[in-house]
């Protein structure tokens, strides 16, 4: 929503890339930047991996907007271009996922904390002082809120889930988390 809209335009920013994304979508001729929903859709999440790492505090242009109130934004603007409304989707989410620890110890509690994601999201708006851009955080961006999971789940949960459902295949999933671990702390 805050590609340049002309040049020089001092507040705009890149497209953002998501890790992973989850649901009924269709990638177009821009790759993922061309993201949109699918007819009918009623799933879409986006998914951020960390290992050891934090989530990217903010963009060149305004370095308060972090990773989540970003990904949040671009998620309603997907919606948007779409003309699919928020409380039509069942399962609308962004997800950080992370070692258990990093998730106990708070390392992503701030970015993930909804009313900071509006806050650094109506501050973005602000910025702009365009009514294209606040009717955007009314219509699209402020329903999304009220519908979007954002939490963090870690990868544990989901090897064990794994696990659970195929012994195998989960057991050299845990295996290869456990070399993820390992070689992750070295570098830390």
């Amino acid at each position: 929503r805050f590609l340049a809209e002309g040049r020089p335009d001092p507040l705009a920013e890149g497209y953002t890339r998501a890790d992973g994304v989850i649901g009924h979508f269709v990638i177009g001729g821009h790759a993922t930047a061309d993201t949109s929903l699918a007819d009918g859709a009623t799933q879409f999440v986006v998914t951020e991996a960390k290992l050891f790492s934090r989530l990217s505090p903010g963009v060149k242009n305004a370095t308060y907007f972090d990773q989540v109130a970003r990904s949040v934004a671009c998620i309603a603007e997907v919606l948007r271009r779409s003309g699919l409304k928020p409380e039509k989707i069942d399962s609308l989410g962004f997800f950080v996922v992370a070692p258990v620890e990093q998730i106990e110890r708070g390392v992503f509690r701030r970015e993930v904390d909804k009313g900071s994601i509006r806050e650094k999201v109506k501050r973005r708006v602000s910025e702009y002082a365009d009514a294209e851009k606040d009717r955007f955080f009314e219509r699209w961006f402020m329903p999304t809120w009220h519908q979007i999971k954002v939490e963090c789940l870690s990868w544990e949960t989901i090897v064990g889930f794994i696990r659970e459902r195929d012994p195998g295949y989960g057991q050299a999933l845990a295996d290869f988390y456990g070399c993820c671990l390992e070689f992750s702390r070295i570098q830390e």
